[in-house]
């Protein structure tokens, strides 16, 4: 299932983050990077975007915005599981 998001204008390729990025607040992301859009500029949208990334790792007393993403699909609720036995043709 993928969508083809489009970024308002006013992003210019980055996204939300940005904003805050610009507003000195450093952005982190851990490596969730698919967001349903082609045009999204990861290195413009985080200051770090990696398994690694970390609000600590900011400079001292910077304030931050980091997300923490499991990574596990939402759609794994939505299949019902086939009894063992059925076979598919």
């Amino acid at each position: 299932m993928r969508a083809a998001g489009v970024l308002p204008p006013f992003l210019d390729q980055a996204g939300w983050p940005r904003l805050l990025r610009q507003a000195g607040c450093y952005c982190t992301d851990n490596a969730k990077e698919d967001y349903n859009t082609a045009d999204l500029d990861i290195a413009a949208t985080w200051d770090e975007s990696s398994p690694r990334a970390h609000w600590h790792n900011r400079p001292a007393g910077a304030p931050f915005f980091a997300i923490f993403n499991p990574m596990i699909t939402h759609e794994s609720s939505i299949f019902v599981n086939a009894p063992r036995s059925h076979r598919w043709a």
